[in-house]
């Protein structure tokens, strides 16, 4: 019995999904891949107030991400 999925993409890329051996495999020359990340644009997303506040009163991943309350001065 053979577990291995392959799905097919645009630009002839093939994944094969291998999941008893927990692989990934994307099959595509690496002039394609460098091409594509050289073509590729990140969006830019403004920070919103509650994001800035987020990041400013949150703990670490470690402590739980709680998110504090700010003291008072």
């Amino acid at each position: 019995m053979q577990y291995t999925n392959q799905y097919y993409y645009p630009y002839q890329s093939r994944i094969i999904i291998d999941i008893p051996n927990r692989t990934l495999t994307l099959c595509v020359p690496d002039d394609e891949i460098r091409r594509r990340l050289e073509t590729e644009q990140h969006p830019v997303k403004e920070r919103t107030p509650a994001l800035a506040r987020y990041a400013a009163l949150v703990t670490s991943a470690d402590k739980g991400a709680v998110l504090t309350c700010p003291e008072t001065r």
